[in-house]
């Protein structure tokens, strides 16, 4: 590749978006690539830490269920004033020289717009229950805008991620990225 293969990872939370994301840059990785995860969320926490609104030096894992509650309704807020406000605050700070950026969290469709317009591809990640139903998370509420706006935007490729089945997970990441690379070259 000539360029930075830019991936946009969108679905509901706790569907699996991180997790690809870090699948992805190990594989990169071990492929003596350079690999760079560009978190809308890491940007949001900065701004809020900037505005003395929540401590600094935790990552996302750490931050409770009403701090990223905070995240989540900053985000919120800024992005219906400009829509595209967070895809350009993220794009600004894409390595140029990484083989590989993932975008883990593209929440609204003129997201997913910017980035194609940047050559970026975006990939779906659905969730499903052990019955076959989809994932609902708990701790988001699931009728959010930022949880539905992306309910009926076409991604360019869609990845399952079954409940309890981390492994295939993996293998179907794997795949697909080989398989987008394989397009690009």
């Amino acid at each position: 590749m000539n360029h930075s293969l830019i991936i946009g990872l969108t679905g509901k939370a706790e569907h699996g978006k991180s997790a690809t994301a870090r699948i992805i840059r190990e594989w990169v990785q071990n492929q003596s690539g350079v690999c760079e995860i560009v978190e809308i969320s890491k940007i949001i926490y900065d701004l809020l830490v900037e505005e003395g609104k929540l401590p600094a030096g935790l990552t996302r894992d750490q931050l409770s269920n009403e701090q990223v509650k905070m995240l989540v309704e900053k985000g919120h807020e800024l992005g219906e004033k400009d829509r595209r406000y967070w895809i350009r605050k993220t794009l600004s700070r894409v390595n140029p020289n990484a083989d590989v950026v993932i975008i883990p969290n593209i929440r609204r469709p003129e997201e997913g717009d910017a980035l194609r317009e940047r050559g970026g591809i975006i990939w779906r990640l659905i969730r499903l229950n052990k019955d076959g139903s989809q994932f609902v998370s708990t701790t988001r509420d699931p009728n959010h805008p930022l949880e539905t706006l992306m309910d009926h935007w076409s991604a360019d490729f869609y990845l399952i991620n079954q409940t309890g089945h981390g492994a295939l997970l993996e293998q179907q990441v794997v795949t697909l990225y080989e398989y987008v690379v394989g397009l690009e070259e």
